[in-house]
């Protein structure tokens, strides 16, 4: 999946055009998992033989005016950045369940939210929470939104589950309205229409950045926020360590085993003040759509990067679009990277080792989210993937 604002708005103008000649031909469109063979992304191989026989000369127009709406949005329509933090206390009991790059509505995606709903129903009577880390595709617009993520959201409006949803690149390519538009509805309540938010109790902070209205960056407006939750809250005491530990939420990695040279470096500068000394006991991340566990890195004792929520991400080495213009931007990338100096990258310790392989042989990331339950100082944390498999997060506990 590019992360690409242009190129996702010519996927996003294609998809849409799709739906357009369905209806013409009288064919039902549904967001319900259609009847005919899947792709490896869960969509319809039909569908797909017929997005690319449509993919020509008579569709350019139609391209080039959804693309140039689209960016009109883009270039005069960005939605204001949050004025006030959202913090909540945190009950001394909860579960909080974890997902990134969610977005996309195809039927794996949904098997992600079962399980995930799953996980939630296991424990009714203690407090339960449940955070997107960003990203619906293609563009993030409120369309998309509707289809692919509120649809089909584990937690329905009047349950006893908040929800929360950072940003993401993705969904700051239509300018972050269909985003900051969700999280201003009655279903993220708590979340009161901002993109930097607090779960706090006595023994922990869950603390969401949010790394997308500045690309790959921290807004600047978020800093002072943190940095009194992190050094005033989090810091430790003259007899001991902190009273309680920070966990990072973000939509952006703090480091990339596979694509270092795409980091960026403003989030790594911008808080390393509040890494120093540990501070920061574990942090989650999505955007690259990969499911690593990392050794201790750059003063974070638990980095976890769990990007493979929705998208599934090819493994085998394939020309495709995605790996011709992953080349392009990575070799931008690693430009861009020398000349600012470079930083080591995590070391994985722990990836899932049995990828889907489908019918042409290509090996395809499996999908996951992550499950952390706190009682008391005491917590845990556990990755479980699409087929139900659960691998324990040791350092989380630690």
């Amino acid at each position: 999946m590019p992360r690409d604002a242009y190129l996702s708005i010519v996927q996003d103008a294609l998809e849409r055009r799709m739906e357009l000649v369905r209806l013409q031909q009288g064919k039902e469109v549904t967001a319900g998992p259609p009847s005919t063979a899947q792709a490896a992304d869960g969509t319809s191989l039909a569908l797909g033989d017929q997005l690319f026989d449509r993919f020509g000369p008579d569709d350019w127009g139609w391209i080039t005016t959804a693309v140039e709406e689209t960016l009109t949005t883009l270039d005069g329509g960005t939605h204001p950045f949050g004025t006030e933090p959202a913090q909540i206390a945190l009950a001394p009991r909860a579960r909080l369940v974890l997902l990134a790059d969610w977005g996309t509505g195809t039927p794996r995606a949904r098997r992600i939210a079962e399980l995930a709903g799953e996980r939630l129903d296991q424990v009714p009577d203690i407090e339960r929470h449940i955070i997107h880390l960003g990203d619906v595709y293609y563009c993030g617009l409120p369309e998309e939104y509707r289809t692919r993520f509120l649809n089909d959201w584990p937690a329905a409006q009047g349950e006893r589950i908040t929800s929360w949803n950072l940003n993401g690149n993705h969904d700051m390519y239509s300018g972050g309205n269909g985003y900051f538009e969700v999280i201003s509805s009655p279903s993220f309540a708590q979340q009161r229409g901002t993109s930097c938010f607090r779960l706090l109790n006595e023994h922990w902070q869950f603390i969401a950045l949010d790394t997308a209205y500045a690309d790959n960056d921290l807004h600047q407006q978020q800093l002072p926020w943190v940095s009194s939750w992190v050094l005033r809250d989090g810091a430790a005491t003259p007899t001991g360590p902190p009273p309680r530990k920070t966990i990072l939420l973000s939509h952006h990695q703090l480091g990339s085993a596979l694509a270092q040279p795409s980091v960026g470096p403003g989030i790594r500068e911008k808080t390393a003040a509040l890494r120093k000394d540990g501070r920061v006991h574990a942090w989650f991340w999505g955007h690259e759509h990969r499911a690593f566990i990392y050794e201790p890195y750059l003063d974070v004792a638990c980095p976890v990067c769990l990007g493979n929520g929705g998208i599934p991400e090819l493994l085998s080495h394939e020309l495709t679009l995605e790996s011709a213009f992953g080349w392009v931007t990575g070799m931008i990338s690693k430009l861009l990277a020398k000349l600012r100096g470079s930083v080591s990258p995590p070391v994985i310790l722990y990836q899932p080792p049995q990828p889907d392989v489908d019918a042409n042989g290509l090996k395809w990331e499996k999908l996951g989210f992550v499950v952390v339950d706190i009682d008391g100082a005491l917590g845990s944390a556990t990755y479980v993937d699409e087929d139900g498999m659960e691998t324990p997060i040791d350092a989380f506990g630690r």
